[in-house]
């Protein structure tokens, strides 16, 4: 499969028209020839050394790295940094890097529907609508309809969804234990979850300010590490991927990829 039509088909997965404004997304790195074969992708949240060792080790032809590897204009393209430095060595070893960010944040099944539905059953709807649409926009929300019994049994199943040992909880005082509403917002999402009403808000990272904003209206939060809410829904995407772009072509996801936190 050509890199052309490897690159249509991630397009149609995540249309690049659905991401922020200020966001920098698609066909980030094109190595020169026009007709590139893609018969191996890596599928990772970063685009780390740890992660091009590891493309290199399995001879892809396409990193697809959630996060964009350039996002600041870039003056110069140099050794000097090891970010420049990785998108050289990607050049000069033709591998292709693509990145969907909000693109695939904002489209109705991608990462914040899976975020949300690994919480519980209900109708899941966009805090901030694109096109009028409900299903697609940044953040979601939903009415539970298998409510938690308390923040404790929350907790759990955000854990047990994104298979990890911690998170952070910030309580408010709430009358009814019973948890019958959750917001997220995947990565970053104090500016999204900032009018959001609902019993908990599940994001990877907000502000101290905004973690107290929310409490004293009275929602929960959960915070769970930037990447933490991004990471497992490439295991989630693969099978799709692989459906679209077919036997061919060889989709892995990064073995090595991990949250740059972790708790000591």
């Amino acid at each position: 499969m050509q890199l052309a039509e490897v690159v249509a088909t991630l397009n149609r997965l995540a249309p690049l028209r659905l991401a922020a404004a200020w966001d920098n997304v698609g066909l980030l790195v094109e190595p020169s020839h026009p007709q590139l074969p893609v018969q191996r992708v890596l599928l990772t949240n970063d685009f780390t050394t740890a992660v091009w060792k590891e493309a290199e080790s399995r001879d892809v032809n396409l990193i697809y790295s959630y996060h964009p590897v350039i996002f600041s204009p870039i003056k110069k393209l140099t050794c000097s940094t090891e970010k420049q430095s990785l998108i050289i060595r990607a050049v000069e070893r033709r591998v292709a890097i693509y990145s969907p960010h909000t693109a695939m944040d904002a489209v109705s099944d991608g990462v914040n529907d899976w975020l949300i539905n690994g919480l519980g059953g209900g109708d899941a709807v966009a805090l901030t609508p694109i096109d009028d649409n409900p299903k697609q926009g940044f953040g979601r929300s939903k009415q539970l309809s298998n409510p938690a019994a308390t923040l404790d049994e929350m907790i759990s199943r955000v854990k047990k969804h994104l298979g990890l040992a911690h998170v952070q909880v910030a309580r408010a005082c709430q009358l009814d234990p019973v948890i019958r509403s959750v917001a997220v917002c995947a990565g970053s999402g104090g500016s999204v979850l900032k009018d959001a009403q609902a019993d908990v808000l599940v994001t990877g990272e907000m502000s101290h300010h905004d973690v107290l904003a929310a409490v004293e209206r009275g929602c929960h939060v959960i915070v769970c590490g930037h990447s933490n809410t991004e990471r497992g829904f490439l295991h989630a995407l693969k099978p799709r991927m692989q459906e679209l772009l077919g036997d061919g072509v060889t989709i892995d996801v990064s073995a090595v990829d991990a949250d740059p936190l972790v708790t000591a």
